[in-house]
């Protein structure tokens, strides 16, 4: 074999070869790829356009250019021929929808190649899963420019610096700062001095966690502070980072407000006359008072744990009726006989409020046995000098510094002949005279030293005696003499 046909043969196989790489890189290339003849009719398809097209390369063989066209929106193939005709060269990106009703997104090109005897090479890009990505990072990037505008809370977008990039409107009213002059400040510009040092705990917990939260004081305009409870995540938006800013000014002042009413609470709790007992529905006593120890005679640690109706007898009457309206009603007042443990019997008017506490109950008592062995006192009394007046017999009578008549014994009646409802409906000057009336006035420091006066009277009826009695004692006198 000679020189020269060896040669011929090696670049032959040489050809061969990269002939065949070309035809391997052909069909694995990802974008379909087409190739007509000047007639517009396929001569070949890589596997990637069978693939797209969903069709074998022996099919696609038997296609045409208006084929694919067909594929394609009607203003597109108007358009597609006389670019080729004139340019050699077109390009379009749009829909494409396949022979199965499936549509594409695709980048297409067509080149015409005049040196290589008018062939036509088309590329058809599948740019769907692109095009997705890209719709919804537009639709989120509106539905975030969305919730940023519209939200109530602030929010604040800036950089590693602490540089502001954005803040959305309610933060800007809150501030009481344009948007522009916010994007001119930083983090630490906004935050009070003294507390600069929670800025820096907010970056180094930035870095270490990529989140964080709490509470920062904002200057605003006017240069008052106000309370931002905030929350921090990094590389939310183009390796920004975002804040959610709401407004806390008012919850600290109800805090306070809340923790003065408690500390109030407590000393009036500690501090009071009276027993409070704080209560469940069963009976269970969860706190007390020093003061309750004293009304229930127990030490405060036996008293707290114990139970409230040991102490009243729940089969009286009055203690079930008084549970049943305090469970009805949701409030009482009312005094009850309370049983001590050492035996002692004590009245105690209480009031209480159910649930106020938590759901749990509270109870003021007061301790009234001994205004209640008083007032017994007084009604013996009364008792006994309202047997007195009425059964006297002598005349008397009840009259007021206006010399009123307030009331008669039956004596006085008997004796002046006239009802107690008549004699009650005129004065002193009815029946005394101006100067015996006087006389008796006279008297009146008398009957406050001695207690009693005794003196004979005439009256203005007739020729009978009014006697002012001796048993006309020193209190009695005083309603008179007012």
């Amino acid at each position: 074999m000679s020189p020269h046909r060896e040669l011929t043969s090696e670049a032959a196989q040489k050809q061969q070869g990269e002939l065949e790489q070309l035809r391997a890189i052909f069909n694995d290339v990802l974008d379909a790829i087409v190739v007509f003849d000047e007639y517009f009719q396929v001569i070949n398809a890589n596997e990637s356009a069978c693939g797209l097209f969903e069709k074998t390369k022996d099919e696609l063989l038997t296609y045409q250019m208006k084929d694919f066209l067909m594929y394609f929106p009607y203003d597109m193939i108007e358009a597609y021929y006389p670019a080729l005709l004139e340019e050699s060269y077109f390009k379009y990106e749009g829909a494409m929808t396949l022979q199965s009703g499936m549509m594409k997104h695709v980048e297409f090109t067509s080149h015409k190649h005049s040196h290589m005897s008018g062939i036509i090479v088309c590329t058809f890009r599948d740019i769907t899963q692109h095009k997705m990505m890209e719709n919804e990072r537009f639709i989120s990037h509106h539905m975030f420019m969305d919730v940023f505008n519209e939200a109530v809370d602030g929010i604040v977008i800036f950089d590693r610096t602490g540089q502001l990039i954005d803040a959305n409107p309610s933060f800007c009213e809150r501030l009481n700062y344009t948007r522009a002059q916010l994007l001119t400040k930083t983090l630490e510009e906004l935050v009070e001095p003294t507390y600069h040092y929670k800025v820096k705990k907010l970056w180094r917990t930035l870095h270490q966690e990529g989140k964080t939260s709490g509470e920062l004081p904002i200057k605003l305009e006017n240069g008052d502070v106000t309370f931002f409870e905030f929350t921090t995540t990094a590389n939310i938006y183009s390796q920004y980072y975002m804040s959610i800013m709401r407004d806390v000014t008012e919850k600290r002042l109800m805090e306070q407000q809340l923790l003065r009413s408690e500390k109030n609470f407590r000393a009036i709790f500690e501090n009071a006359i009276e027993a409070i007992l704080i209560w469940k529905d069963d009976g269970e006593i969860l706190n007390a008072n020093l003061a309750s120890s004293r009304t229930f005679e127990l030490p405060l640690n036996k008293l707290i744990g114990s139970n409230l109706y040991t102490f009243i007898d729940k089969q009286s009457f009055s203690a079930l009726k008084m549970l049943q309206t305090f469970q009805k009603e949701g409030e009482i007042r009312n005094q009850l006989p309370f049983y001590m443990p050492n035996g002692e019997i004590k009245q105690l008017e209480f009031t209480g409020k159910k649930g106020i506490i938590e759901g749990d109950h509270l109870t003021i008592f007061r301790n009234i046995s001994e205004r209640t062995k008083i007032e017994q006192e007084l009604r013996n009394n009364e008792e006994k000098f309202r047997q007195i007046f009425n059964g006297s017999i002598d005349g008397l009578v009840l009259w007021d510094g206006k010399r009123n008549i307030i009331d008669v014994n039956s004596s006085l009646c008997d004796i002046l002949e006239l009802s107690k409802e008549e004699i009650c409906a005129h004065s002193m000057e009815d029946f005394i005279s101006s100067a015996n009336l006087d006389a008796v006035i006279e008297h009146k420091e008398t009957i406050e030293q001695k207690g009693k006066l005794k003196e004979r009277l005439r009256t203005l009826r007739g020729t009978k005696k009014l006697k002012i009695s001796n048993s006309l004692r020193k209190k009695i006198s005083c309603q008179v003499y007012i």
